[in-house]
């Protein structure tokens, strides 16, 4: 008997638009900005293969 893994609903990862950048400063919070929305959908996808693997996060 084939036991489906529990459905995890993925919200889609939003990430940042700008302008284009011009100084030093607008590429860095542009990156630390995109870093944040990276790590956001990462630790989503994590905890759904955690939750299919039956391992829930603390």
């Amino acid at each position: 008997m084939i036991v489906e893994p529990p459905a995890c609903p993925l919200t889609p990862c939003q990430l940042p638009g700008r302008p284009a950048l011009v100084t030093n400063d607008d590429w860095r919070a542009a990156v630390d900005e995109l870093e944040g929305a990276l790590l956001s959908c990462a630790v989503q996808v994590q905890g759904c293969i955690q939750r299919q693997s039956g391992h829930e996060l603390p």
